[in-house]
């Protein structure tokens, strides 16, 4: 009876030693444990306060590229164009530019290779009996039209400026145009000219560096083919060149313009502005003749240049 006693005792004592040394870590699982090195960092997916998990409430947001405001050429339609007194502190339209009620929003003003003022309607000017017909800054107070107020910036005396407003068109549309007048044109870009109009080159001029890449403008006049002329702007592209022509018949007195001599030069061009398109560029091209000076607009589209159907004259014959 003893013997079975001690037998159960011993029995007992080996299970529950059994028991204790299961629950003791190895020393090398306590050490690491210790040490933190083989800890796994956990990210709780309980909604937080705001009602997002902890793993979205620090990541931060990813700003989707704000694509550059584009020039619709609707727009041009709905302004009007106006000259600059001799201060450049006023500008006016004329009566037959249509300005009207709307003309009274415009808040802004652009001419002269781009620059930009902020303007402000002022009164409808009268004409006085000292108008001798000029739309020039000589004749600026004698002439009847919407009257504005340069309020910022500094206008070109007797410059041409395009009005608008300034939510129709941004500064960030605006291309920069670069006077190239005193470069002199290469040799193969008079060639390939020659070669994408299929005629020879008289002569070429390179005018403006249009925006940042690379893009110049070149004015042509091509050799006379009897009674046939034709003079282009030429805008150099990445792609190639692209033209708006105008041809004509030959008058040795006035073959583009009044007293031109059949002859085109590049101080006769100067620019309101370039601007960025859908389509790619569009240019606000002056021309001056003796009598005055044609403003109109060409349009980069499908790959060519084209004028829209929006023009202004301004009558500034010698008196």
């Amino acid at each position: 009876m003893e013997k079975n006693s001690l037998f159960i005792l011993l029995l007992i004592l080996t299970i529950c030693m059994g028991a204790c040394s299961s629950e003791v870590k190895p020393s090398g699982e306590a050490s690491t444990a210790a040490s933190g090195a083989a800890e796994t960092p956990t990210v709780s997916n309980a909604p937080a306060e705001n009602g997002t998990n902890a793993l979205t409430a620090t990541k931060e947001p990813i700003a989707e590229p704000t694509a550059a405001p584009m020039l619709d050429t609707a727009v041009l339609g709905k302004g009007a164009f106006g000259f600059a007194d001799e201060a450049g502190k006023q500008l006016l339209v004329s009566p037959a530019e249509g300005g009207g009620e709307q003309g009274a929003s415009f808040n802004l003003a652009v001419g002269h290779n781009g620059q930009l003022l902020k303007i402000k309607y002022k009164n409808e000017q009268t004409a006085t009996e000292a108008d001798n017909g000029r739309q020039t800054a000589q004749n600026f107070a004698n002439q009847q039209g919407q009257l504005f107020e340069v309020v910022e910036g500094k206008a070109e005396p007797n410059e041409t400026y395009f009005l608008t407003d300034d939510q129709s068109l941004k500064p960030e549309m605006l291309l920069s145009i670069a006077d190239k007048r005193s470069v002199q044109a290469a040799d193969d870009v008079k060639s390939a000219i020659a070669k994408s109009k299929n005629r020879s080159v008289e002569k070429l001029w390179p005018l403006e560096e249009i925006g940042t890449a690379g893009n110049t403008l070149y004015l042509v006049q091509f050799e006379r083919q009897g009674k046939n002329m034709l003079a282009s702007l030429a805008l150099q592209t990445s792609d190639g060149f692209i033209f708006q022509d105008y041809p004509a018949e030959f008058d040795e007195s006035s073959t583009w313009r009044v007293d031109d001599g059949g002859e085109v030069m590049p101080e006769m061009f100067s620019f309101l502005f370039a601007a960025k398109t859908a389509e790619g560029i569009v240019l606000g091209v002056k021309w001056m003749g003796a009598e005055g000076e044609d403003v109109s607009f060409l349009s980069e589209q499908d790959g060519k240049l084209s004028e829209l159907d929006i023009s202004y004259g301004r009558y500034m014959s010698p008196v």
